[in-house]
């Protein structure tokens, strides 16, 4: 270019151009800087222009990129179970720290709709995915008395008709956290109930019971299945109950200082009644759930929490008037204890009130876990007679009860019609040794035990301290009945041991049999 040459062979080091010529030179660069700016920016602009098209092509490429990635390839199905493992916000359980905006928020779950703002498929998977709407929190900010503001009601009214309305399908769980405010309800504590979200229902209790209203559960009730409620509550407040056609399952707290009547629920129609109960100092009504035990029908598995009275005076009571429960199937659990034997006493002083005529079967649960029940044979032989067990007691799971093997055998003997059974070892106490397994091995002329010869299954918690071939002869002598038979075997941490190499060849020889040894879970 000229103005190139010019400068290369004009404007050397060495050479000065007149001051008349500079004009001139400027003159002829000024053109030749010009057409370099018009390049560039021509250029610039050109390479803006691929940049953003590059750009664009980028995104898409990385959007179809993204669509065969893994976690577009998992089934929404799946990613709803996943995001149903998110945990939800927690509020504090302090009154004095909770707030009604953070109550509001647990409420509205907002750690769902965290979730739901990472894009438009998860986006419509957390909302149109009921099951994760499932749990409706009520904390006690929403319980004060403090009247609400005008916009605090109309937003919780708001965010809980949309809960309810994505959880409409499903059975719903409400939760109720009253954090121990009591003006409204002496005894206000936490509850919980169960409900499908089409029959919306309430089994909680509170200082602010109104909210049954609020909820318009009571148009809804005919789908209510389940109603589990913790803390005392007067019988009366069940009234709403009545009619709810598809109850099946109750848990009940029966501690109320005022219960004496049968409470409001459709007893004849469940499945599953669990009562939680304490010995009260009504010596006419000392344990009030026993008011609803001749109410209850033989198709109801009934489960009794007792929680132990530790007066020292106990044994001085009066004893508890008699009463006959005609439920099929027993559990009784003893909850809060310790080691005293008052906690036996309150045990055993229901027991001794009862009579189950139709039990068929028993189950005495013991926690917290590992302490165990101690057996009073008298009483449970008093009850057996009483309820006449003999003729109809198949199943007894003494799995976390003490007791001898003497008092076991006179227990069996008594129940003949027996079939599954469950004990325990407890050391250092030895149940399940090769005396035992013998008196359970003696069969008669006609090949028939003698104790509980329709005896099918046998779950034991063992310390291994028995004989291999003496339990593979107990085995053969149960087999020589028809069968089938099952036995369990869970040894204690430390005690696990390998069977003799002589009794795996004797187990071949058998047919129609079970036989498991596992450890131990703990209790």
């Amino acid at each position: 270019m000229a103005a190139e040459r010019f400068i290369r062979t004009t404007l050397l080091p060495s050479y000065a151009p007149p001051p008349r010529e500079i004009p001139d030179i400027l003159s002829s660069i000024r053109p030749e800087l010009a057409r370099y700016d018009a390049e560039i920016l021509r250029l610039k602009t050109e390479l803006y222009t691929l940049e953003q098209e590059r750009m664009q092509l980028q995104m898409y490429y990385d959007e179809a990129n993204a669509l065969s990635s893994p976690v577009r390839l998992v089934p929404p199905e799946i990613l709803a179970a996943i995001f149903a493992l998110q945990q939800p916000p927690t509020l504090e359980t302090d009154p004095e720290t909770g707030s009604t905006e953070n109550a509001i928020a647990i409420l509205a779950q907002n750690h769902l709709l965290v979730l739901s703002r990472v894009c438009a498929r998860w986006h419509d998977i957390v909302l149109g995915t009921p099951a994760l709407w499932s749990n409706v929190e009520l904390h006690f900010p929403l319980w004060d008395e403090t009247p609400y503001e005008p916009t605090d009601f109309e937003t919780l009214m708001r965010v809980l008709e949309t809960v309810l309305e994505r959880g409409r399908s499903i059975p719903l769980s409400v939760f109720v956290n009253t954090g121990g405010i009591t003006s409204y309800t002496p005894d206000a504590r936490t509850s919980h109930c169960t409900f499908p979200a089409l029959g919306v229902a309430s089994g909680f209790h509170g200082p602010r019971l109104d909210l049954l209203e609020l909820l318009a559960v009571r148009d809804r009730l005919p789908s209510l299945k389940a109603i589990d409620i913790s803390g005392a509550v007067a019988p009366g407040s069940f009234s709403i109950f009545r009619d709810a056609p598809l109850l099946k399952s109750a848990k009940l707290d029966c501690s109320y200082d005022d219960w004496g009547e049968v409470p409001q629920i459709p007893l004849a129609q469940l499945r599953s009644l669990q009562l939680t109960d304490s010995y009260s100092d009504d010596p006419e009504s000392p344990f009030p759930s026993f008011s609803i035990f001749p109410h209850l029908p033989p198709t109801i598995h009934l489960t009794l929490q007792i929680t132990p009275q530790m007066d020292h005076e106990f044994n001085d009571r009066p004893t508890i008037r008699a009463t006959s429960c005609d439920v099929a199937s027993l559990t009784i659990e003893l909850l809060d204890r310790t080691s005293s034997a008052h906690d036996y006493s309150t045990l055993y002083k229901a027991l001794d009130s009862l009579t189950l005529p139709a039990l068929t079967s028993l189950r005495l649960y013991s926690d917290p876990h590992p302490a165990p029940i101690w057996w009073l044979p008298s009483d449970f032989l008093a009850l057996s007679r009483r309820s006449s067990f003999s003729t109809h007691l198949q199943h007894l799971d003494l799995w976390h009860v003490d007791i001898h093997e003497s008092e076991l055998l006179e227990a069996l003997a008594g129940l003949p019609a027996l079939e599954p059974l469950a004990i325990a070892d407890w050391v250092p106490d030895i149940l399940f040794g090769d005396s035992l397994l013998e008196a359970l091995t003696c069969v008669t002329e006609d090949e028939r035990q003698r104790l509980v010869p329709y005896l099918t299954a046998l779950k034991v918690r063992t310390v291994m301290k028995f004989s291999d071939m003496v339990l593979l002869d107990f085995l053969c002598a149960r087999l020589k009945c028809g069968g089938p038979f099952n036995i369990e075997l869970l040894w204690l941490e430390g005690y696990g041991r390998e069977l003799e190499a002589s009794f795996l060849p004797g187990l071949d020889e058998l047919d129609n049999f079970e036989f498991s040894l596992d450890p131990a879970e703990y209790l």
